[in-house]
This record gives C-alpha cells, structure tokens and sequence, in this order.
C-alpha cells in the first residue's frame, strides 16, 4: 500500500509560484502593482490549498466503509443532518460552505460584468472539477472509492461562493479598489453614484 500526501503538491506549487514572481517583478513588460501581486498570491495559494485538502492523501486502499457516490441532489445533506450527531452535521456542512467563501471573495477581483453569474459559472466549475478528480483518481490509480463523489458537495461549495460574493459586495471600497485592476476601478468609480453626485456643480 502507498499514500501520496499533499507535500507533492505543495512543493513544486511553491517553486512555480516563486518562478512567476521573478518573472512578474524582472522580466514581464506588463508590470503588476504589488497589490494586485498579493491579490495573484492569495488566489494562487487558495486554489493549491483546496486541491491538497480534498484530493490527498491518494492512498491505494478503498475506504474502510464505502459510502457510494451520490448524484441525487440533497440526498446526503439531509441524511447527514438527520442521522448524525448535530456537531458532527454541522462540522461537515459547515466545512464545504467555508471552503468556497474565499472563492466567491476573490474571484470577484477577476471579473468585469456579470460578476455574480460568472462568480456561480466559476464556482459550479471549481467544485465538478474536483469531484470528477476524486472520481477519476479512484477508478485509475487507487482501483476503488477513495473519497465520496457528491453533487451535495457541490451545492454547499456553490452556497459558500455566493456567501463570499456577499462579502466582496459590502466589503467598502476604498478596501478592494486597489487591488482591482485600473481599468475595472475606473469603471466603477465611474458608475458609483456617491462619486457621481460630489462631481456635479
């Protein structure tokens, strides 16, 4: 039997970061604020978080009590509510709403117009991709279930990232402006109407 832990995907996933950096600071035309650096850094080490959390360990051994995967909406959450303990229910629940509240936050940063239907887009994508991971993983290279794929999982990330939407949306101004592109900033200084109103005679 074998584990692979999340250290090999941590590693090299700190040497490409450091990489982009160098390039980003010395050698790119384009050059980047060192917010908007930050902004890159946090998003890039979000995404490499999620993937060690919910794809390692892979270990060649199935789980001690398959569950089987579930593709009936609202299945799992409602037996995990109604047959475990309250705190074990909520831990779990819970869990797969916080993970994707960063995502809703910061991909808000990345897009332009129709942020909260391309935030849900980003959000849906994120989530199937990871569960058609642990499912791919599972039928190739462990042989047999290793984690339960779930189309629950998927609607309490998507529940998270509309959450982290919320946050962006009231989180003031004068906090998220610069971190936003200039061009995206611009735009809604433009359109923001306490803005609008000081510039009027």
């Amino acid at each position: 039997m074998y584990t692979i832990d999340a250290d090999c995907l941590y590693l090299p996933a700190g040497i490409i970061w450091l990489l982009w950096l160098i390039w980003k600071i010395f050698f790119s035309k384009k050059k980047k604020t060192a917010k908007r650096l930050i902004l890159n850094t946090l998003a890039f080490a979000y995404i490499i978080m999620v993937f060690g959390v919910t794809i390692f360990p892979i270990q060649n051994h199935p789980l001690p009590f398959p569950m089987g995967h579930n593709f009936m909406p609202f299945n799992s959450i409602i037996e995990v509510a109604t047959t475990m303990p309250t705190s074990i229910a909520i831990k779990q629940l819970a869990g797969n709403v916080i993970m994707f509240l960063p995502f809703g936050f910061l991909v808000s940063f990345y897009t332009k117009k129709y942020k909260f239907i391309k935030c849900m887009f980003y959000a849906i994508l994120f989530s199937v991709l990871i569960e058609f991971l642990q499912f791919i993983l599972g039928e190739t290279f462990v042989g047999s279930q290793y984690r339960v794929v779930d189309i629950d999982d998927v609607i309490l990330n998507l529940l998270g990232a509309i959450i982290g939407f919320g946050i962006f949306k009231i989180t003031p101004h004068f906090i998220k402006d610069p971190f936003l592109p200039q061009t995206q900033r611009q735009r809604m200084q433009v359109y923001r109407p306490e803005i609008v109103s000081k510039k009027r005679p």
